[in-house]
């Protein structure tokens, strides 16, 4: 059972409106806490607050998942362009560390300037910015990693 509303509960909630425009907000409190599992329904003031920012809620800058609010972040076109290149160099089957992670962030940090210039790449950051875009840390083990754990068991077994 849930606390709040996500983003996408409030935008579900915005489109049930729309598709259904005679409901009330008390219709659609409880609407809402039967579909989104809720502990109790949301207030006539919360679904109104929704209904009300709706053109904001349903913009794709306002964020997307399981967030309750939208992420503020400092300088946004330097984490998109940094989860792009993440995700080019993890396609051409390329492993990262933080290190890598942190020089490219320091060129792409030149290129956007701006608010980019002004954040300050710390353990921290870059923990968050891992965590904010699923990314996790895969040590590379050298020749012991390289080989086919079955060929291992297989060798094992055979002594």
């Amino acid at each position: 059972m849930g606390r709040w509303m996500t983003i996408e509960a409030k935008r579900s909630l915005i489109q049930k409106n729309t598709e259904e425009p005679g409901m009330t907000q008390t219709e659609l409190a409880s609407w809402a806490k039967r579909v989104f599992r809720l502990r109790k329904p949301p207030a006539r003031n919360t679904v109104s607050d929704i209904l009300n920012g709706a053109s904001k809620i349903m913009s794709p800058s306002y964020g997307k998942g399981k967030r309750r609010k939208p992420l503020k972040l400092k300088a946004p076109a330097l984490e998109d362009r940094l989860e792009e290149w993440v995700v080019s160099v993890e396609q051409r089957g390329l492993c990262l560390n933080r290190r890598a992670i942190t020089r490219k962030t320091e060129q792409i940090q030149e290129d956007v300037g701006g608010a980019a210039v002004k954040v300050k790449l710390s353990v921290g950051w870059l923990s968050c910015f891992l965590w904010r875009y699923k990314l996790r840390y895969r040590p590379l083990h050298g020749e012991a990693g390289s080989t086919d754990a079955d060929v291992v068991r297989e060798g094992r077994c055979t002594r």
